[in-house]
């Protein structure tokens, strides 16, 4: 069942861009990196994190919203190039997802992560220093930026890997979109 709502979710996707093509409306550019739908219904990982406040917790997981995980960091400059696009799906879907953007940067960059990300004040700051999130994720991620998106039930749905994402694109609302048609 769950892989048929995967194939649904792709070709409603698609579906999207057809649309949008046949419309005669421009299309905008959206540079998507590899999406895997591999690993469909994995559960997220507890994994706590480093928060604003300098303390450990889980990242938050309001029930009943889809969540967005954004894994980067400020020497990888695919993720810095996203982020501004990532602040903005957030505010554009403000209330019906989570979104969290967890830097990898060391403890010793944090000031530098912090000060980054602080350009973009709608985003929450997490951090995770030794990379442990990065490897409680089935499978472990090895390249960044990677988001995963999962469902109001903290299952995974896909999985972006390395690249640049437009994620205030028509590609990833229709993505958006039909997670929170199920909710």
């Amino acid at each position: 069942m769950r892989r048929r709502s995967v194939a649904t979710l792709v070709s409603t996707l698609l579906a999207s861009v057809a649309y949008t093509l046949a419309s005669g409306a421009e299309p905008q550019k959206v540079p998507l990196p590899s999406i895997s739908t591999e690993f469909a219904g994995t559960q997220e990982p507890n994994t706590k994190l480093l928060n604003s406040r300098d303390k450990w917790e889980p990242l938050p997981r309001p029930a009943g919203k889809p969540m967005i995980v954004n894994i980067w960091a400020t020497w990888c400059g695919g993720c810095v190039k996203e982020m501004p696009t990532l602040a903005a799906l957030e505010k554009n879907y403000k209330g019906r997802i989570t979104l969290a953007a967890v830097s990898i940067d060391e403890m010793s960059d944090r000031g530098q992560a912090r000060t980054f990300l602080s350009k973009f004040p709608n985003l929450v700051f997490y951090q995770d220093p030794k990379g442990q999130l990065s490897r409680d994720i089935t499978p472990a991620v090895k390249a960044y930026p990677t988001t995963v998106i999962y469902d109001k039930n903290g299952h995974e749905v896909a999985r972006l890997l390395g690249g640049t994402t437009d994620w205030n694109s028509l590609t990833v609302h229709a993505i958006i979109d039909k997670l929170l048609a199920k909710t």
